[in-house]
């Protein structure tokens, strides 16, 4: 997803930058826009968010320079609401207080990102007004980081800092163990008054020998029209899954700070990603029942499988629309793809096999899977696509576009296992006795190589 990049020569950069911006300096340039932003006492921006496993879109409202702030997920249905005193959560009609995991989350760091990018980008490289070229494209000046010409490694490096502030779970995460190989930003600012109109990031890494590709777009749409930011009702803690004290006691589970968290906590957060996978990969809702932990009682446990297997089939299909916007596909075709798809990851393995305390409030559930060969459904779908079309010359574009899909919905059908399993750690968050995993593409990019 990432194109390479090639740098100008300093005299170009210098007549671009002078007959852009009308003889600002970067540094002139950059001081109006962060002033421009710290001005703004609210914005709302649009987030597109693709990566190898997904796409997440939605809106983003902030207020006081982000200390109050509502993110809206667009393909689920979800919340994220904070402010100076809390972190609430709400997937559907239930709502959580995840406080006490507010620094695991990363969340500060991601809306400083949004209320004012510059400062952001110039913590992540001190010399970055340096490695910047500047270029008026209408009524708006273009950014783009094109990194330091005497060293090849200044693009890579950018990609990494990003990497340490985009990924949320970044503190169970060795990133000596992630490699960058492409790196590109961009930045548009409005001409008349400075404030940021678009930040667009790509980033290509490897983990654990997976290869993910991130391409991430931030639109800002209003700025200064908000008078108030919706704060979802906070429920009782037993809304979702009731105490997962067996006791019901909930001073016998430990709380956040008193020490080690209680074994059967533990072991039940390894059985909460057991059934989670049940009801997502596998769509049995009975077996999430089965197979969640025995303090979660029967009727929420019910509850939750429907949520997480319905929501789970509907990102997916979501995503795949997302993906083929302005495309001529029927409805049928998208379901015919996500049912093919759903059956082929079904046809995957998995063993839990450890469960490790890293705080009193996190766990990280190890899981050895023998995911899907999907990078190969990939390339003999473009071949037999190629195939297809040199057979015959007169393909319309629609009919491109539905010989693909089905190609692709009939590779799915014959999928083929990966030999050897990946080991991939999945971050379970405990908060007032509830079991939570926030990325689920965790163990997805274990199901999907």
């Amino acid at each position: 997803m990432v194109k390479s990049i090639q740098r100008l020569g300093l005299i170009v950069v210098s007549v671009i930058m002078l007959a852009a911006c009308g003889g600002l300096s970067n540094e002139e340039l950059a001081e109006k826009n962060k002033e421009a932003m710290d001005d703004a006492k609210s914005m709302t921006l649009e987030f597109n968010e693709k990566e190898t496993n997904g796409v997440s879109k939605g809106t983003t409202y902030l207020m006081d320079k982000g200390e109050q702030f509502r993110i809206e997920y667009e393909n689920r249905d979800s919340v994220l609401y904070g402010d100076k005193d809390v972190l609430l959560i709400q997937e559907g009609s239930y709502v959580e207080d995840i406080s006490a995991n507010r620094d695991n989350v990363n969340v500060e760091t991601i809306i400083g990102l949004f209320v004012n990018p510059l400062e952001v980008f110039e913590e992540m490289d001190e010399e970055f007004l340096e490695h910047i070229e500047v270029e008026e494209k209408d009524d708006e000046i273009t950014i783009e980081y094109v990194g330091d010409e005497d060293d090849e490694d200044s693009l890579i490096d950018m990609g990494e800092e990003y990497l340490k502030i985009t990924l949320s779970d970044q503190q169970n995460r060795d990133f000596d163990e992630i490699d960058v190989s492409k790196f590109a930003l961009t930045m548009d600012i409005d001409a008349e008054t400075y404030l940021a109109n678009k930040v667009h990031l790509k980033v290509t890494y490897e983990e654990q020998g997976i290869e993910n590709k991130m391409n991430q777009k931030y639109t800002y749409k209003e700025y200064d029209k908000l008078d108030e930011i919706e704060k979802p009702e906070l429920g009782s803690s037993d809304d979702i899954f009731g105490s997962n004290n067996p006791s019901d006691d909930p001073s016998e589970v430990n709380s956040p700070g008193e020490g080690e968290l209680d074994q059967d906590v533990i072991k039940g957060a390894g059985e909460y990603v057991e059934a989670l996978i049940y009801a997502t990969v596998y769509q049995d809702e009975k077996a999430f029942v089965s197979s969640a932990p025995e303090s979660m009682p029967e009727k929420e446990a019910k509850e939750h499988a429907k949520l997480q297997k319905e929501s789970f089939r509907e990102i997916y299909k979501s995503n795949t629309k997302n993906n083929m916007a302005g495309l001529n596909v029927t409805e049928e075709q998208f379901d015919q793809l996500t049912d093919a798809f759903l059956d082929a990851i079904s046809k995957a393995e998995f063993k839990v096999l450890t469960s490790t305390a890293t705080d009193p409030e996190n766990v990280v559930v190890t899981v050895s899977i023998n995911g899907i060969n999907n990078t190969k459904v990939y390339e003999d779908t473009e071949k037999k696509l190629e195939e297809a079309v040199a057979a015959d010359e007169g393909m319309s574009q629609d009919d491109i576009v539905s010989k693909n899909l089905e190609i692709l919905t009939a590779e799915y059908k014959n999928v083929e296992k990966i030999k050897e399993p990946v080991e991939v750690p999945v971050n379970v968050m405990i908060q007032n006795g509830q079991y939570m995993v926030l990325l689920q593409d965790e163990y997805l990019m274990g199901f999907v190589q």
